[in-house]
C-alpha cells in the first residue's frame, strides 16, 4: 500500500472486520437455534404424519401394534432423528448459499449491469484513479437504470468486490462530489466494510426468510383470488394462534404441578413467535448498530482519500434532495448503500430499525 492508503487502508482495520465477520457469523449461529428448534418440531410432525399416511406401510402397521400397546415411541424417534437430519442439512445449506451467494443476490435484485471504459468513461476514469491512490484492485463497475441517487458496494473479497451506481447518481453530481461517493466505497472495499456489511445482509436475508416466505405465499393467493387469500391467511396463523392461546392455560395449569414442565411447553410455544418476529427484530437491531458506525467512518475514510470534506457533503446534501426514483430493494441489504434507498412508508419494522444514520447529521460532521 501506497500514498493515502497508508493512513486508511491500514491491516488492523482489516484484521478487525474480518474477526467481526466471524464473530457476527458465531452471534447469527445462536441466533439460529430457537427457530432451527421449531423447524425440527414441525419437521418431526411432517414426518410423523408421513409415515401415518401411507396405509400399507409396514411403519405405520408397527405404529399401530405399538400404539395399541401404548408405547408407539419408537416411530416417533424415528421421525425425529429424520427431521432432525432435514433441519441440519436444510439450514446449513441456507446459510452457506445465502453467505457465498450474498453479492450475486443483491446485485440482481438490483437490476445492476456491468459497463465498460466504452460505455462509462467518467465512472471507469475516477474508479481507476482511486483505486491506483488506494493500492486496490479495480472492483467491477455496474450501473442500475433508476432514476434514483445513490451508490453501493458488495463483495467478500477486495479482488471480487463490485461498485454499483444508479443513472440518477451519475446525472446529479459534478465530477468532485462523484469522487467523494466513490472513494466512500473504494475505501470500504480496501477495508473489508464491504465483506462484512456483505455477510450481514445475507444474516439478515436468513432471519428473515420464514416471514418473507409466508408472507409471499399468502399475497400470492391473494392475487389469485382474495378469498382464496384470506383463507390461506386464516389457515397458517389460526394454528398458531390458538395453540398459543390454550398453550398458555396448559402451562398455568401445569406450573402448578410440574413447573419444569411448565416451562418447557411455553419455550415450545415461543418457538415460532420467535422464527416470525423475534429473529427479524433482532436481524435490524444488529444490522442497524453495525452499519450506523460504519456509516460515519466510510465518511471520514473517502475525506482522508480525497482531501475534500465539501465535494462529499454537497453530494450527501444533493442525494437526500435531489432526483426522486424508486429502486427494488430488499430492506435486507438497505444498509449497502450510501443513503437509505427505502422509501417513507415502504420500510416497515425498518422505520424503527433504520439502517443509516440521519443525513443531516452525517453532512454536518463532514461540514465541521
Amino acid at each position: 500500500m501506497n500514498g493515502a492508503a497508508g493512513s486508511i487502508l491500514v491491516y488492523d482495520r482489516i484484521a478487525r472486520n474480518r474477526r467481526d465477520t466471524w464473530l457476527l457469523l458465531s452471534v447469527f449461529a445462536v441466533a439460529l437455534i430457537p427457530a432451527a428448534a421449531y423447524l425440527y418440531e414441525y419437521l418431526t410432525f411432517l414426518v410423523a404424519m408421513f409415515f401415518l399416511g401411507s396405509a400399507d406401510s409396514q411403519v405405520a402397521s408397527e405404529f399401530a401394534r405399538e400404539a395399541a400397546a401404548g408405547a408407539p415411541d419408537r416411530l416417533l424417534r424415528g421421525a425425529r432423528i429424520l427431521a432432525l437430519g432435514l433441519a441440519l442439512i436444510g439450514l446449513s445449506l441456507t446459510v452457506m448459499l445465502s453467505y457465498l451467494w450474498s453479492a450475486r443476490i443483491v446485485l440482481r435484485t438490483s437490476g445492476a449491469r456491468p459497463v465498460d471504459r466504452e460505455q462509462e468513461p467518467f465512472l471507469t476514469r475516477l474508479v481507476e484513479n482511486l483505486c491506483i491512490g488506494s493500492g486496490l484492485p479495480q472492483p467491477a463497475l455496474l450501473v442500475v437504470e433508476s432514476a434514483a441517487a445513490n451508490a453501493f458496494s458488495t463483495g467478500l473479497e477486495p479482488e471480487k468486490s463490485s461498485l454499483v451506481v444508479t443513472r440518477g447518481l451519475i446525472d446529479l453530481l459534478d465530477r468532485r462530489e462523484m469522487e467523494g461517493v466513490l472513494a466512500r466505497e473504494v475505501v470500504q472495499i480496501g477495508g473489508y466494510d464491504t465483506h462484512l456489511k456483505t455477510a450481514l445482509a445475507a444474516i439478515v436475508m436468513v432471519l428473515w426468510l420464514p416471514i418473507n416466505v409466508v408472507r409471499r405465499v399468502v399475497r400470492f393467493f391473494f392475487r389469485l383470488n382474495p378469498v382464496v387469500g384470506w383463507g390461506c391467511a386464516i389457515w397458517i396463523g389460526l394454528p398458531i394462534l390458538l395453540s398459543f392461546s390454550f398453550g398458555i392455560l396448559a402451562v398455568v395449569d401445569m406450573m402448578a404441578t410440574d413447573p419444569t414442565g411448565g416451562i418447557t411447553l411455553l419455550i415450545l410455544m415461543s418457538l415460532p413467535v420467535y422464527a416470525f418476529v423475534g429473529a427479524p427484530l433482532l436481524g435490524l437491531l444488529v444490522r442497524s448498530a453495525i452499519s450506523r458506525e460504519q456509516e460515519y467512518r466510510a465518511d471520514a475514510d473517502a475525506v482522508l482519500l480525497t482531501r475534500n470534506p465539501g465535494a462529499l457533503a454537497s453530494a450527501l446534501r444533493k442525494m437526500g434532495t435531489g432526483a426522486v426514483g424508486r429502486m427494488e430493494v430488499n430492506p435486507a441489504s438497505a444498509h449497502l448503500f450510501v443513503v437509505d434507498p427505502l422509501e417513507r412508508g415502504t420500510r416497515g419494522w425498518s422505520e424503527s430499525t433504520p439502517s443509516h444514520p440521519p443525513l443531516a447529521r452525517r453532512i454536518e460532521q463532514l461540514e465541521a
